[in-house]
Order: structure tokens, then sequence, then C-alpha cells
């Protein structure tokens, strides 16, 4: 067979039908589906913002560690459309695109256009080679520059002169460029190493030839040598990377990869179990069970969800391991074992994402497996019936069509609506944020958030379209933020209001001036029992400010100094923290007893904005409110912050829970003081003129 024949009129046809079945997948209404922005895209966004800032580093500590040059390509899509979901997922779509196209080139230049044309079907429809082309994220990258890599390495192992140097050349600056792209790339110089390896002892030990024609050693490094100058331009390429990340402080390298290696770290202990478990996950990951999570996948769905694809994919397996000694064979083995690695040596195998980089060549298998087939006929003294290739490609159509309609109807009509997906890509807060785009009036707004302190700011910076509402953030599970004037308060389905809050509020009194429609919600991914609730996707009402701040200012207002609790001093005016807030007063919702929840509020007016949160998850300040006994030992303690102190302005109040267990009955000593978490510095209490760290309070009578 020739496979660089031009292509017939019925091949272009094919291929453009794919392409144009590739691009309905990826485009079709793409701001929708998913709606919202899951917080790795949001995380994305924000290190393509410090882009556009001027910051220009080599490698993003930020979530958890990004390699670089998704975010650099994005910069420029962010700078046209802005900070939106499309400037965000411009190029995902495209190198979904690019990829299906690479896929097609590299596997006709192996096997001819019937494979191909199969490769270039099943990644453009199956699920698992197109989910992450909707989302703004790095690895969509891997892919496409992964198959042009391979494409130059093996133009140039059919090149001859200089054209073959140049086609290393290629190779490797593309391999090199592979590395910064996603954590698994680090797998592209092992699947093209070892099969160079391959191709070297093939040549010298499994060659056709007779062993007295197989070449020697010098003739095999004559042959090789342009190989050994990809790799250097690798390395080349790849060396600032590489080198930083050698280098980096102590302090970052704990990143993802610390937080997914238990299996590799049980193996060097000599435990196989993880490794094993993993195994089998991949196994099944084909047609049984697959990635778990709904943020990543229609939940448990396997790569083949028909059976043809999938025993194919089997058949195709087999039959490249029995034509080992066929260098197209032995590539499509590899790469697609190699492609494996990452997810068998990280935890919770499958991952989709740790298995993207196989994507090209283990969905090339089903097609080979025809192709294998049909060769294996026109060799065999057992001949196949004439129609029996028709047959055959016909099933790989049929199965192509089935693929795109379950793809079409699990991911872009079922997947949307679940509520973990929801959850996840943080639906309800985008729709909150399209009304209050339709708002009319321009009032202050607390919005409850479950990130309030990074994430949350910055999905609201990358999706509400307005720029004149000042939002003020908090965690509604224990906080508020009381803007000076009315304001609007916007809760979410996934933001339940705590009780004792929401009472002291009068939560269910507060007018309610929109609502979304009713949806689904449900546990974090993990919380697989958890119980699935219906409510409104978001609710606003209507927040009378100035009624809620005269309730503070009946609360309990004494604040006292002193070394010793027993002979403390009551201070005449209200102490300051740090310069940011002032202490208003404190609340204690019930009488507080030994084994029981004690819960109590602590009411603060807001001076000036503070400072943002410089860890993910963790707020830049927080609470502590301590009992003490005799000796002045903490015996009972609540350190939080619920609201974002970078989003509340001067003359805000900040209502902030506390709940606690005391221990066992007493009447004990109470401090409170604001720290920087996790182990301080406190913040400096201006006491009357007399600095210090902490005030106390009244103190409490445990029963």
């Amino acid at each position: 067979m020739n496979q660089h024949r031009s292509r017939s009129p019925l091949e272009w046809t094919m291929i453009t039908l794919i392409l144009l079945c590739a691009a309905w997948l990826r485009f079709h209404d793409l701001g929708n589906i998913p709606k919202g922005l899951e917080h790795d895209e949001v995380a994305t966004w924000h290190m393509v913002e410090g882009v556009l800032d001027g910051n220009r580093p080599l490698y993003f500590e930020e979530g958890y560690g990004h390699e670089p040059l998704y975010n650099y390509l994005t910069a420029l899509p962010m700078a046209v459309f802005g900070p939106n979901w499309l400037g965000e997922r411009f190029w995902a779509p495209w190198l979904g695109l690019l990829a299906v196209a690479a896929t097609y080139a590299l596997i006709r230049r192996f096997f001819g256009p019937g494979v191909a044309l199969s490769a270039a079907g099943f990644q453009a429809t199956v699920l698992w080679a197109f989910f992450f082309n909707r989302l703004g994220l790095r690895l969509n990258l891997l892919p496409f520059l992964l198959c042009v890599t391979v494409y130059c390495f093996w133009r140039a192992l059919e090149a001859a002169g200089r054209a073959r140097i140049g086609w290393f050349v290629a190779s490797g600056a593309l391999m090199g460029l592979c590395l910064y792209t996603y954590m698994s790339s680090r797998m592209v110089p092992v699947i093209l190493g070892a099969f160079t390896l391959y191709l070297v002892a093939r040549d010298r030990w499994f060659s056709d030839e007779p062993p007295s024609r197989r070449p020697g050693w010098r003739a095999l490094a004559s042959r090789w040598w342009p190989v050994l100058l990809c790799f250097a331009v690798t390395v080349l390429v790849a060396s600032p990377l590489m080198l930083y990340l050698l280098n980096r402080p102590a302090t970052n390298i704990p990143q993802r990869e610390g937080q997914v290696d238990m299996p590799l770290r049980e193996l060097r202990q000599g435990n196989l179990k993880p490794v094993l478990e993993n195994a089998w996950g991949l196994i099944k990951m084909w047609n049984v069970d697959g990635e778990r999570y709904w943020q990543l996948n229609y939940g448990h769905r396997p790569v083949f969800v028909e059976p043809i694809s999938g025993v194919l994919f089997w058949v195709g397996a087999l039959a490249a391991l029995w034509h080992w000694r066929d260098p197209r064979a032995a590539l499509l083995v590899m790469w697609t074992g190699a492609g494996m690695v990452p997810s068998l040596l990280t935890s919770e195998a499958p991952s989709w994402p740790r298995t993207m980089l196989a994507s090209p060549a283990a969905l090339t298998l089903p097609g080979f497996a025809v192709w294998s087939i049909v060769e294996w006929g026109k060799r065999s003294r057992f001949r196949l019936p004439v129609w029996t290739k028709q047959v055959l490609w016909g099933l790989v159509a049929l199965s192509f069509l089935l693929t795109f309609a379950f793809t079409w109807r699990d991911f872009l009509v079922v997947w949307p609506n679940h509520h973990r997906v929801r959850f996840a890509f943080q639906s309800s807060l985008t729709e909150a944020f399209r009304a209050l785009d339709q708002m009319q009036e321009s009032p202050p707004v607390v919005m409850a958030g479950l990130s309030p302190h990074d994430m949350d700011p910055w999905t609201e910076a990358c999706t509400l379209q307005r720029r004149d509402l000042d939002l003020r953030w908090t965690d509604v599970r224990s906080a508020w933020v009381l803007p000076a004037e009315p304001a609007r308060l916007v809760t979410l389905d996934i933001t339940p209001v705590d009780p004792a809050l929401g009472s002291w509020l009068g939560l269910d009194e507060l007018p309610v001036l929109d609502q979304g429609e009713i949806v689904p919600r449900g546990g974090m991914e993990r919380d697989t029992g958890a119980p699935v609730y219906r409510d409104p996707a978001y609710v606003i009402y209507d927040l009378d400010t100035e009624a809620l701040l005269a309730r503070v200012d009946k609360a309990q207002g004494a604040a006292y100094v002193g070394a010793n609790p027993a002979d403390a001093v009551a201070l005449e005016t209200s102490p300051t923290f740090g310069e940011l807030v002032r202490l208003v007063g404190h609340t204690w919702l019930h009488e507080p007893q030994a084994g029981q929840p004690a819960q109590v509020l602590t009411f603060w007016q807001a001076l000036g904005t503070g400072p943002a949160s410089t860890v993910y998850g963790e707020p830049a300040l927080r609470i502590f409110f301590h009992l003490l006994d005799g000796d002045q030992q903490v015996v009972a303690a609540a350190d939080v912050l619920g609201a974002a102190p970078d989003t509340w302005l001067a003359g805000d109040t900040i209502v902030q829970l506390h709940t606690f267990v005391p221990a066992a009955p007493g009447t004990y000593a109470v401090e409170v003081g604001w720290y920087v978490p996790p182990d301080g510095p406190r913040l400096v209490v201006d006491r009357g003129g007399v600095p210090g760290e902490r005030v106390l309070l009244d103190p409490v009578e445990i029963r």
C-alpha cells in the first residue's frame, strides 16, 4: 500500500465530515456547556492576568504548579476578548481540532487513509479525547504537539541527507516544547527515547537480514547519530525549565506532584498494591469504568461506550504486540503504554488528564485492528471474502456514528445538569452574576461564596461583566458583611447559610428580589453518600442594613486589658487591631454548656480594605477567640474569618460567628485578637494608647 498517495474525493469528504463533527462537539454553546468556570480554569485566568500585568515566570508556582506555554498563548485572546470565558477557552477547541488533524496526518503516514480516518474520527468524538477541548486548561496543547513531534521524527526516519537532519532538529525542538505544556509531558522523551533504542536493537539483533549482513556498531552509529542531535535540541529547548524545576526552593516543591505520588512512594518502599490497583483501573478504563470525577468525565464512563470500538481496541492492541517487529506497531504500543504511566504511578487511577498524551496512539488501535485483519487476509492461505474489508470498515464507521451520538447525548445534554458538575463549574455562581449584570441599580452586594478569600473574587473578575458593583465576599457558613447603606445579599444553592447566622439576620423574613431556577445540589465528589436536594440556584435578598446595624449597636461592647485576666482594666474606647478593624462588641447566642457547641458573634467595624490572601484556601487574616483557664492556658478556641478582607470597605461591619465545644464547666476568661495564619504574627492592638496583641472580653460561665 502506498501510504503517501494523493487523497481521493471520498477521503477529502470523510476527513471534512470528521472535522465538522469535531468542531460541533467542541464549539457548540461553548460559553454555557459547561456553564461557568472550574477552579483550574479560574486559576489559569489569574495567572494569565499576571502575564498581562507584566509577570513573566518560567514556571507558574500558583495552582499547585503550572507549565507556562498555554498561559502565554492565552494572554493573546485574553488581551483581545477581555477577562471572560471566551478569552480563557479560546485556544482549547482549536487545539482539539488541530489534534484531530495532526492525528490524521501522522497515522496516514503510517498506515494509509483508512486507519488515519478511523483514528481521526475517534480522536474527534471519544469523550476522553475531546472533553478538555472545551475547558481552558494547559493539557490541551499536549496531544497536538506530541503528534507533530512524532510526525517530524518519522519524517526524519524516512528522509536522507540534510532533510533528515532538519526533520530531527524540528522534532527535537517540538519535543522540548512539549515539556512546557503539562506534567505528564515528561513521558514524551521516554516514548521517543525508547523507540530509538528499539530501532537500534531491531537493526542489530532483530533484522530480517542474516546475522552476517546485519550492521555493526560503527555502522549503527553512522546511521543513528542524527537522533542524538534530536535529543540534544530537546535538552537545549527544555533546559531553562528543567534547571528551574531542579533548583526551585524546597518550600515550592510539594506541589501537585507531592499530592498525587502516593503509589510511587509506596512502590519505592516495596509495596506493589497501589500500583497493581492502578493497573487494574487502567485496564478497566477502556470498556468498564473510567475517570470517576464528574468535573473530568461523565462519572465512571469508560473510553469506549459501545462494543464495536471496545472490541476492536483490544484486537488492535494484540495485533500491535504481535507485529512488534514493525516499527509502526511498536511505536503505537510504546506510546499507549508510556501514556498510561503518569496515571499508573499517581493516585486515583484512571486519571483522564494524566493519560491524555496516549489518546492519539490508543485511538488508532481500533482502525489498526481492521488494517491488520485485512493485511493478514491478503497473505493468509485462508482467503477472506471480498466483502470483508468493506464490512469491517463499515463497522468502524458505525462505531464512529454511535460514539458521536452517545458523546453528544452524555456530554452536551445530560452532563451539564448533574449536581456535581454544577458544583465543580460554579454554575449557580455564574447564573447569579448574569442576574446581577441585568440589575438596573448598583447597590453594594454581599456575595456568599465557598472560596471567598481567593477563587470567588477571581471568578467574579472573569465572569461578572459590569464593573460598577462593590461586592463583599463572605463565607455565610460563618460570617456576614454589613455595608453602611442598604445592600443586596446573594446566596447560592451550594452555600448553605449557618442556621444561627440566618436566625440573627432574619433571613426568612428578608424580601426576595430574584431567584434562579430550581436545580439539584449535593455533596462534593468524595461525599458519595450525600443526598441530593433541589433549591434555587441563587437568591437575591434586599438587605436592610440599617436595622441590622441597630442590632449590632446593642451588643456587649466591654473590652479589657491586663496581663492577668483577674486584674483586667476596662477600656474607655473601642480597641483597634492593626489599624484595620475596630472591635464593636460581641453576643453569645445561647448559654454555653460543657460538651455542647457554644456560639458567639463578634462584631467589627472595618477601618479600611484589608490584605488579599497569598495562599490558596487560606485567608489573609484570622480572628482568634480563646477561652482561658486560671493558668491562662487555652482550653477552647475558634480561629476563623469568613469575610474576605480585600473585598470589604471602610465603614463595613463584619459579623463573625465562632463555634467551639467547651470540655468542662467553669468560669473562663476570654481573649480575642487577629493574626496572620498559619502561625502569626498577631496584629498590634491599640488599646487606648497602650499597644498589645489581644484584648479580654467579659468572662463566660460554662454550665
